[in-house]
Order: C-alpha cells, then structure tokens, then sequence
C-alpha cells in the first residue's frame, strides 16, 4: 500500500516531520497505544503441561485404565509399578524438550536488535521493539532493519533481503520511486522490510508496519495456520496403542464369558483379566522408545545436530524426498570471484594462491580494491574504513576478524584482490579517493578518482609490470591510520554522509584546497566498474601486458566470447576500466574514452560438502529438491553442478507454477527438481502435493520466507547460525553448523533407529503375545492361572525392558541402511515378517512356558501313578505349594526366554555366534543382569513372600535354562537353513 504513496503522503499519514521525527512524548503514547514492536513468538509450555502432554498416548491410556482398575480391587503393587512406569516415560519426554529448548535459547542473539532513531531532532539508539508507529529511522551499511519502513531518503541503499524472499543479491532501493498499484516484497523499491540487513548505503525511512503487522510477521502469522501432524514412528505407535487397548477389552469380555460359564469365582477372574489386560500392553515399550530417541538426540548433538521433538529422529528414516533452500544451505551465501578475463587471458580461480595459476595484473587488482566501498576485517588492530581524504569520507569501523561490511559484489572483489596480496587499506595510502560518482541502476557504473601519489606522472607511462612482484603490501601507513582511526560516523553528528559530501557526484578539487584538495597538475587516476555492455562501450582502448593499445573489433569480439562463456556458466559478471588525467577529477568523472582492463566473474559457490551429500542421498533413494526465491538460469546452474538436475526443462518458476492446476503440477512434481522465484506460498504448495504423493518430506531453510514450508513438512530442518528465529521455532531439528551435508548423517541415524526402535516393538510384542497365550490357554482349559499380575508387570518391567534398551541401541551396519531405499510411508512395524516373526516366537515362548507350568503337576501326578489328564491337573493344582512351584516355574522360563530370545532379535539373519555382529556391551549386560534379577526373585525371602514363589536348586535351574534357551535354538536353526530374513 505505502509503496504507492509519495514521501509527502506518508509523513502526513503518519504526522511526521523527516527532519525532526516524533517527539518522545508522542512516540510513548503511541507505543503505549500500539504495544511493543515484537514478534510473537510460540507460548512456552509449562513444565506440567509438558509433563501432561506426553500422557497423551494410547499405550500410557491403557496403563492408566489399568492401574485404575488394579487400585480398585486393591491390588495396590500392581498400581504403583504401573504408575511408576507412567511417571517415568513422561519425565523423560520433559527432560529431553527442555534440553532442546534450552539448546534453542542458546542460539539466540544475546541482546535485542536496537535501532538509530531521530527523535525530538536528535538522533538515538534504542531498542528496536520501542519502535513507534511514524519514527524516523536511519539506517548504515551492517545495520538490521528493526521495522518495515516506508524510505523517505536513500543514497546508494542496498539491502540483503535473502531471509525474506530468497534472492542472493541485495536490492538497491530507492526513496524517489513510487509505483503506480501494489506490488511484490521484491519489488518495493522504496521499502525495507524487518530483519533484513543493510548491505551498503544510507537511507532513512518511516515506521510504517511494527511486529505482526510487517512481512516477516505476516510469514510468522501464517505457521500458525499450519497444522502440525504426527510422525510416521507417532503414527505407527498410535495404531499399535489402539490395537492393543481394543485386545484388551476383548481379553476382558471373553473371559467373563468364560468365567460364566465355567462358574469361576468373579473377584478371581476379574484379577486375572487384569492381568491379561497389563500382558497384552508392553508397559516398558513407551519409556524404552522415548530413551532410545533421547539417547540418539544426545548422539546427534555431536554432529552438530539440535533435536526440538524427540520422534523427529526416526522420521529422517523415512525421508525420501529433501526439499533444500539455496542461498547459505547448498551455498555460502558468500559471492565469490571464480573467473576473471585480463590481458586477454581467461584465468579460473580456484586455489588461495592465484598467482601460481597466472599473471594477473597489479592495476587489474587494484582497480577492483579501489573503486569499492565494501571494508574487509583486518589483522593487528581494529581499524576504521575512514579514508578522510580530501573530504571524502566513509566509517565503517571494522574489528580485527570481524565481518566484512559493504556489498556481498564487491566483498568478493576485495577478497579477490586480497588473495593476490593487495589489499586495500594500503592501495588507498597509495591511491587515495579524491571524487567518486556513485552506481546508479541507470548508469549502471560506479566509478573512482584517485590521487597517484606512487611516483610522478602517469601510472601507465612508468610501465606497471604484470609479472613480477611489486611488494603489494605496500609501505605506509593509511590516513584513517594516521588520523588515530577516528570514528566520523555522519549519523553520530546528526548529518547524513549525503549532506556532507554534497551529492552522489563527490569531487573535491571544485572547492580548492581548503580541504587539502589537489593542486593543478597533480597525476589522478579513474577505475570505473559496472556492466559489461555498458562499460565496454564507453572504452576506446584496452590494457594489455603493461601498455595501452586501441580496442579495435578483433579484440572487443573475444572480451564478448570471454563475456559469454561467464554468463553460460551463471555467473554475475563486472568489467574494469581506468582513465588518467591531471588538473580536475571532474573530467575523469564523465567515464568516457575508457582504457578496458578486464572481467570478473563471481557466484555464491556451493558448499564442497554439500555434492558428495547430494551424492549420497541419491545411492540411498532420497531425492533433493531445489526450492529458492533466486533466478532460474542462476538456480540451474547451482542444481547442475550439485547434481540436483542435468537439464533445464527440471527447473520450474513460481509463475509457471500459478498456471498449473494441482493436478498438473503433481505430474511435474515427478521430474521437476529445481523451483526458482517463488514465494513462501508456493514452498507451502509443493510440500503439501509431495506429501500428496505419498512422500515423506524434509524441508531445510535459514530465512522467514521458510518457515511456514518448514511447518508444513514431515520435519522441518533449519540452520543455527544464520537462521531466522521464526523459521527455528517452526523446525523440528536444528543444524547448528549450517551444513547441508550434516542431514545426510540425521538421516542415516533415523533409519538406524527406526531399525532398532522395530526390533525392540517386535521383541517386547512376541513376549508379550507369549504371555497372552499362555494365561489364555490355561484359563481356556479350565486350570488355575500360571502367572499372577505381579509376575507379568515384573517380565513386563524388569526383565524385558533392559534386553528391549539394548536392543535400541544396537549398532547397525549404517553404510548397508542407506545403500538401500528408504521404507515406505504406509510400511508397519509388520512388514517384511514382522508378523509371522511375532506369532512364531509368541507361540514358541508360550508352548516352553506352559511346559515348564504342567511340569510340576506332571511329576506329581506321575508319582502318584495317576493318569496325566486336565481334571486331575486341575486338581493337583488346588494344593497351593504346588500351584506356587509350578506358577514359579513358568515365571521363570518365561522371563529368561526373553532374554534369550532378544540375543536373537538383534539380526535375525545372522548368528548370535556370528563374528559379522558387533559387540553390544549394553545387551551382554542386560541379559547377565536379568537372569540375576531372575534368581532374586526365587532366592532373596523378602521377594519369594512378595511374588508368591518357591526356592530352587540347581537341578531345577539347569532344566529350566534349557527350556528358556528354545527361542535362540529356534533363531539359530532358521539362520543355518537361510530363513532368516524370511
């Protein structure tokens, strides 16, 4: 809207004087009225609605109802080792959320973004989020934009709007332009918007939208419409919990039919239906799952990964498709000079040491160091780009290995020049700015007159070499130097650098020497940089091999075919020029008859690890996405030299996308790999038709415009150090390197653990369907219960948790996982035999415990020379010392047959025997420590009294180890005749 309002326009709307801005009476009550200039940010949960958050699943719901009804019929042990179990698979859940917010806390800047205001006339800093609707804001290359502002002043503006509309190159803005009806972000010449960053320039603005109301809050406005929906693993376990609840309550029903009709006592049959129901619940998988991912989560840490919601690991599992951001997440985002063309030569940079590729000239490197305006960090001390020469004046203080502060175009010339040991402070002690005429979008120029104060006359006549080594640290010291590195900032005296230097056409001679302005006859020379079709029509001559010689056609047809092969390879290209004269710099500020020195080519490279990623993600059937704000030929050039895409027909514009119905473009979406120009609507629009499709998708991003896409995705990564606050809270994982290279690992350890995380559920199931059938059959048969609740929830808790956490942190062949696809969106913890893997060892475990249950009666009944038939079992099980010898040795080979049966569970196609298997310290422990944990409850009086159960010696141990030791036998027999893996 304001972008199509005058200057005058707005500062009524607002009532506001540019010159003197609000005063601080009027800037507090409209701060008052307004409220804060402050993104709302997600409501930080409280510790017990944490904690009740992670009661909310179906497994703990049937826990619940289970310790309920165990506390009504006064089975009070029973109560509290259930809720113990509830209490410790919540507090896990919390602990590991606040580590991950804690982390996230972390990242964030210390102090709060402050803003350079005038008020009342004078200029102040403030805390940007005491911003007041109508405030005068000026802004300084470096600075971040506290609000979005409506311009009123610009001089030389550009600013880096990447985190808002994923364009690599800053956008030069203009105060004076107006548009004639509303436009795109990226168009509003005369608009800064919030949490963008001043690339180069000056400007002053208008507060024009504060906090929610500005672009970035409008983007941050729309995650919260983005619903958030469950993982693969949450959805998996949710159906499983359903399942069992609804085993449960037929267990319940059925055996109420059957104690009707057998005439069972019902308080008896309603403890043993309890009982049923805590078998057919695995009580430990919730708390052994959530310290599985908590234990992977601190893994990840190390590879520089921030976890924020725990079953975010194991969904990078069953990621196949990775939708990557360009700028800073496949790139640097850092320009960077890769081809320059002088003394007709084409030179590839690629190496820190150019000069062992080719002679580059001195002037070549210099003109480029000199006709800049960018500041790079120095070493020694901390240095102020304060060239105070002849009145011409630019602050930017600069630490010692601080960030280098100007236009991302020319930081990569400075560096270019730097590499080739000339650096700019000491060619402008050489050199020094006398007059300038700023770039302009018309002129598509900039251009720099200089002082020679090297030697007498002119800087071509004394021959300049091109292949020897001049000593380019040059002695001396610079003038911001000598002036004790003054801080001059024009805004810290009220007075805009514009107003000082008296317009964008800077010369100084035209005053005298008042100012210490060059005296008649003095040597200067001109370097002018810009485009290059328009710099090369104005050069009438070119520099080769230190002389001047005329730019006739042959010479200007091969600076073109050096041109074009530049821009084939999607680079952004600038050409250098120079002029000498003497007397007044005016006349070399008209840019013509130009002497051409050369061409530089730069691009924001590609991240080195980032291709071997891409790499990788293909040979594990994952694919990457392209999806950025940038051009397309730009873009194309990227993904092809990433591997992403081969052809320019994969590579897809945000408008070809709005002339594309969904149908249509889920077609497209098949062998389109590279999205360009597009906006967050439309990140959002291709998530949700890959998901569509049956993709599990990950998104990665750094800025704004990224967020409500990182929301919408199965799990959204985003990057630690350069990434927006909004677009980490709408992530579920964190890379706190910025490296793209780094999800490859998240999503190796996803699939490891989905492996692990399956093996553990079918372990903690087969056992648990044993019980079932063992308790079931026997009531079915009209026999007394072979296990009481109190032996289960032990199994349940003690004996089987400790292999089933072993289980989760085995290690697997990870290289052999991603050499594979990754598993299907819809694949169960049954798939590929997981059922049949569950039903066999159910039964298998259930026929050993049932055994080991009749056994006693068996030998009794043997002895008494009775007929071994289930009225006179039944009979012989009324004698309590009998019932408890014989429930005591089914608890018993019931609780070390699990154990026995996890050491198989680890790979199902090799031998426990196998020296392929890799030690598994926490296995061999767990299962020395159940069978100990196992004899305590037969041996220790205070537990025999607590569990009901008989002493043995170790006759019977040796027995009963043989029969619990079936489920490995069993593995080990299907290893050696190759079913396996079946």
């Amino acid at each position: 809207m304001f972008e199509e309002k005058s200057i005058g326009e707005v500062t009524e709307h607002f009532h506001t004087d540019p010159e003197q801005g609000l005063s601080w009476a009027e800037a507090v009550t409209r701060l008052s009225a307004d409220g804060r200039n402050e993104l709302e940010g997600e409501p930080k949960k409280s510790v017990p609605e944490t904690f009740l958050e992670q009661l909310n699943d179906p497994l703990i719901c049937v826990l619940l109802v289970a310790a309920f009804v165990s506390f009504l019929l006064k089975e009070f042990s029973d109560t509290i080792i259930i809720g113990v179990v509830i209490v410790l698979n919540a507090a896990v859940g919390v602990i590991q959320e606040g580590k991950a917010q804690k982390a996230l806390d972390s990242l964030k800047k210390l102090t709060s973004p402050e803003a350079h205001v005038r008020r009342g006339g004078e200029i102040r800093r403030i805390a940007a989020a005491e911003l007041a609707p109508g405030d005068v804001v000026l802004l300084e290359a470096g600075m971040q934009v506290p609000a979005d502002l409506r311009l009123i002043k610009t001089w030389n503006l550009k600013i880096e709007e990447s985190a808002l509309t994923g364009e690599s190159l800053p956008v030069e803005k203009d105060a004076d332009f107006q548009s004639d009806g509303e436009l795109q972000i990226g168009e509003r010449k005369n608009e800064a918007f919030m949490s963008t960053m001043v690339a180069g320039g000056r400007g002053e603005g208008i507060v024009i939208a504060r906090g929610m109301q500005t672009e970035i809050g409008k983007i941050a406005s729309i995650i919260k419409t983005v619903p958030k929906e469950f993982t693969p693993l949450q959805r998996k376990l949710a159906e499983l919990g359903k399942f069992l609840s609804i085993v449960s309550v037929l267990l319940c029903v059925l055996l109420f039919g059957i104690a009707v009709l057998q005439k069972r006592d019902i308080l008896e049959m309603l403890i043993t239906a309890i009982s049923l129901a805590v078998a057919a619940v695995p009580e430990g998988l919730p708390a052994v799952v959530t310290i599985v991912l908590a234990m992977s989560v601190s893994r990840m840490v190390k590879v520089n990964t921030i976890v924020r919601k725990l079953p975010s690991v194991e969904t990078l599992g069953a990621v196949n498709v990775v939708c990557s951001d360009k700028t800073g997440t496949l790139t640097q985002n850092k320009m960077t000079v890769t081809r320059c063309y002088t003394n007709e030569q084409s030179i590839s940079i690629s190496t820190s040491n150019i000069r062992e590729q080719a002679e580059i000239p001195e002037l070549f490197l210099q003109g480029f160091a000199l006709c800049n305006d960018a500041v790079l960090p120095e070493s020694g001390s901390i240095r102020r780009h304060s060239t105070i020469s002849n009145g011409i004046c630019s602050d930017s203080a600069v630490p010692e290995g601080g960030k280098a502060v100007g236009d991302p175009t020319e930081i990569a010339l400075l560096s270019m020049a730097s590499k080739c040991g000339v650096r700019k402070t000491q060619a402008e002690t050489q050199y020094p700015r006398v007059a300038e005429r700023a770039f302009d979008s018309a002129r598509k120029m900039m251009t720099t007159v200089h002082q020679n104060l090297r030697k007498q006359g002119h800087y071509i006549k004394g021959g300049a070499s091109t292949g020897q080594s001049q000593n380019r640290g040059a002695q001396g010291i610079s003038e911001a130097e000598q002036r004790g590195g003054q801080n001059r900032s024009a805004y810290a005296q009220g007075i805009s650098e514009a107003e000082q230097r008296g317009g964008q056409n800077r010369s100084v001679y035209a005053q005298g020497n008042s100012k210490g302005g060059l005296k008649g006859g003095q040597s200067q020379i001109a370097f002018t940089k810009g485009a290059p079709d328009v710099v090369l029509k104005r050069c009438t001559k070119i520099y080769l091999n230190g002389k001047v010689q005329p730019l006739n056609d042959m010479k200007r047809r091969k600076i073109q075919a050096a041109l074009e092969e530049m821009s084939s390879q999607a680079l952004r290209v600038l050409a250098l020029a120079m002029k000498e004269g003497e007397g007044d710099p005016e006349a070399l500020l008209k840019e013509r008859d130009l002497v051409f020195l050369g061409l530089a080519g730069m691009k924001d490279p590609i991240r080195p690890e980032a291709r071997e990623a891409v790499a990788k993600f293909g040979k594990a059937s994952v694919r990457t996405i392209m999806i950025t704000g940038d051009h397309a030929d730009t873009a194309f050039a990227i993904a092809k030299e990433l591997g992403i895409a081969k052809k320019p027909d994969q590579c897809m514009t945000g408008a070809q996308m709005d002339n594309l119905s969904d149908h249509n473009l889920r077609v497209r979406l098949k062998e389109t790999n590279v999205f360009a120009r597009v906006s967050p609507e439309h990140k959002v629009r291709i998530v949700k038709l890959l998901k569509e499709c049956g993709n599990i998708v990950a998104m990665t991003g750094d800025g704004v415009n990224d967020a409500p896409s990182l929301r919408t995705a199965d799990i959204g990564i985003s990057m630690g150090l350069s990434g927006t606050d909004v677009a980490k809270n709408a992530s579920d994982m964190i890379l706190t390197d910025d490296n793209f290279a780094t999800i490859e690992k998240a999503i190796e350890e996803g699939r490891s653990i989905f492996q692990n995380i399956k093996k553990t559920v079918l372990f903690l199931l087969s056992s648990n369907f044993g019980e079932i059938i063992t308790m079931f059959t026997a009531v079915l048969l009209g026999l007394a219960a072979p296990l009481k609740a109190s032996h289960i929830l032990w199994i349940n808790l003690i004996t089987d948790s400790l292999p089933a956490l072993a289980l989760g942190v085995d290690e697997n062949d990870k290289e052999a996982l991603m050499r594979e696809p990754p598993r299907s969106a819809k694949e169960g913890m049954f798939a590929n035999g997981g059922l049949a893997c569950t039903i066999f060892y159910g039964l298998l475990i259930a026929a050993i415990s049932l055994t080991a249950f009749l056994k006693i009666p068996w030998e009794v009944l043997a002895e008494g020379q009775k007929e071994f038939c289930l009225s006179n079992i039944a009979g012989v099980l009324q004698d309590e010392a009998v019932l408890a010898r014989a429930q005591t040795y089914a608890f018993t080979v019931l609780g070390m047959s699990q154990l026995f049966h996890a050491l198989g569970m680890r790979d199902v196609r090799t031998s426990v025997f196998s020296g392929k298997r890799t030690f598994n310290p926490v296995m061999a422990a767990a299962f020395v420590l159940g069978i100990l944990l196992q004899m305590a409850v037969t041996e220790i009086p205070y537990l025999v009294n607590m569990f009901g159960t008989a002493p043995l010696v170790w006759q019977e141990w040796a027995v009963l180890l043989i029969l619990a030791a079936f489920p490995v036998l069993a593995h080990e027999i299907f290893v050696l005749t190759g079913n396996g893996e079946e």
